[in-house]
């Protein structure tokens, strides 16, 4: 499925590729961009779930060996998308092993703002998932909705 598109018409997605597995890319019509390492043997999935007009993604990345992470793809750099502190060692930032926080990125402005979700305790859904605002400057984090 298709998931974004810019006012110049790039669109981005995550189709199953021939093994069956998700791949993230974006594509401007002449060149396309998959998301996650080059190796055709990589075992694991994608996911772009948000663009804006400066052709900035915010997705997921999941390797079946090193966890799972969310990023912001920007001319060729990947940046985790961190959650708030107290932050885990910088190794372990944005991965499933990192005390069962999770980030889940879902859209970006053309002011660069991410926004998305994040959770303590993904994993073990004993917290539970948060609204989450990024910012360039730091982050905010909203509090869970609670049902009336």
């Amino acid at each position: 499925p298709l998931f974004g598109i810019t006012a110049r018409g790039a669109v981005i997605g995550d189709p199953h590729n021939a093994d069956g597995n998700l791949r993230g890319f974006i594509s401007d019509g002449r060149t396309t961009t998959l998301f996650g390492p080059a190796d055709a043997s990589w075992e694991g999935y994608s996911s772009a779930r948000g663009v804006n007009d400066r052709n900035q993604v915010v997705g997921e990345i999941n390797d079946s060996n090193l966890g799972s992470w969310a990023f912001l793809y920007d001319r060729g750099t990947y940046t985790t998308i961190e959650y708030p502190q107290p932050a885990p060692p910088p190794h372990m930032i944005g991965t499933l092993l990192d005390f069962g926080t999770q980030t889940s990125p879902l859209g970006i402005n053309n002011r660069g703002q991410i926004v998305g979700a994040w959770s303590a305790s993904w994993v073990t859904r004993t917290s539970p998932a948060r609204a989450a605002l990024w910012r360039r400057n730091g982050y905010f984090i909203a509090s869970p909705v609670r049902p009336q």
